[in-house]
């Protein structure tokens, strides 16, 4: 798709200059879009998916599968690491982490804002935090804390049916 794009912004860019070559600024724009556009594709489709082989974390730079054996247990920690960490310690971001049976941990893309974590105690800031909040979370900026939480549930269900040998129901 994102190729397909980038097709659709170079022939677009030959009908409108009309000389059908790349020259200057002309190539370094189409470059650019090409490359946005590629981006923002892979940002789109960025996610946590489970299916019956196990859970694929697709970040906007790469993509992991883990079977659902090298899986310990599901935690959510702050976030520390990707895109975007840094300004996700100032808000203390949460992430979806996989303790795999190595012991080793793996962040996943599920990133969600923990309330109590950002809200001061009381008053008219408190308030405005929280409206602002609801807001995100109402127009899908921000993953709720209740719908991380039924997802950590949902996959710790998931796991323990696919380690068990029963198939769960869809």
């Amino acid at each position: 798709m994102a190729i397909g794009a980038g097709l659709l912004l170079t022939f677009g860019y030959l009908v409108i200059t009309g000389d059908g070559e790349f020259r200057g600024p002309g190539l370094l724009t189409a470059l650019v879009l090409m490359a946005w556009t590629a981006i923002a594709f892979r940002a789109w489709r960025t996610g946590l998916f489970s299916s019956a082989a196990g859970i694929r974390n697709r970040s906007v730079l790469r993509t992991r599968t883990v079977s659902w054996h090298d899986i310990n247990r599901f935690e959510t920690r702050l976030m520390t690491k990707g895109i975007g960490s840094a300004y996700a310690k100032l808000l203390r971001a949460h992430v979806i982490c996989l303790v795999l049976a190595d012991g080793s941990v793996l962040e996943t893309s599920f990133v969600h804002q923990a309330r109590k974590d950002l809200l001061p105690d009381s008053g008219a800031k408190a308030a405005v935090i929280n409206a602002q909040l609801a807001f995100a979370e109402r127009t899908g900026l921000v993953t709720s804390e209740v719908r991380a939480q039924e997802a950590l549930r949902e996959l710790r269900e998931t796991h323990k049916s696919a380690t068990s040998g029963i198939v769960p129901p869809v």
